[in-house]
């Protein structure tokens, strides 16, 4: 389903996407949390379409995801981060996905978005996306690690893991300056 928003598509997962971004739209969250886990080796990151003040406010919530990953505006319309500017995706490799430690930070995140006490930023790495990985790009048995900065200056994200089901290989970004933050 996360591939399947704003898609001429038929069928089950592009119907339920349509009616989710229809409610979100609808209801006007303040926040939104789109939760994933991925085959690819990234720890813990967060993924946003553009920054808001409602997304920096997600970002300060999360203090132990130091990882955030700014994905192309072509890319993001067909998740549910066009939905709202006020979305953040929330990504965890398998791994951890099965850890108590996520569930804790999942926990303390909320806390923190439902306090009035406002969440002091930490330093964070941001990452613009500024391509594809193509298959054909990279041996399949050796992607490049991600957030690594590569041999072209790069830093490749969502790199590797389970390919079959997808088109591309990962993300090319480029490493933000520290003033971003």
């Amino acid at each position: 389903m996360n591939r399947s928003y704003h898609q001429n598509l038929d069928g089950y997962e592009a119907t339920r996407a349509n009616q989710l971004l229809s409610h979100i739209r609808q209801q006007n969250y303040k926040y939104i949390l789109d939760i994933h886990t991925t085959t690819t080796e990234i720890g813990g990151c967060l993924i946003i379409g553009e920054r808001s003040e409602a997304t920096d406010t997600i970002i300060n919530a999360a203090p132990n995801l130091k990882n955030i990953i700014i994905i192309k505006k072509d890319i993001a319309k067909t998740s549910l981060l066009s939905a709202s500017s006020s979305i953040v995706a929330v990504e965890f490799n398998h791994a951890l996905s099965e850890k108590i430690e996520t569930l804790d930070t999942l926990t303390d995140m909320l806390e923190n978005l439902a306090s009035t006490k406002k969440q002091q930023p930490v330093a964070r790495d941001f990452y613009k996306v500024v391509d594809y990985i193509t298959a054909n790009e990279i041996a399949k048995d050796e992607p490049p690690a991600n957030f690594i900065q590569h041999a072209d200056g790069k830093y490749p994200v969502l790199s590797g893991g389970d390919l079959q089901n997808r088109t591309y290989s990962g993300f090319w970004t480029e490493k933000l300056p520290a003033e971003y933050i």
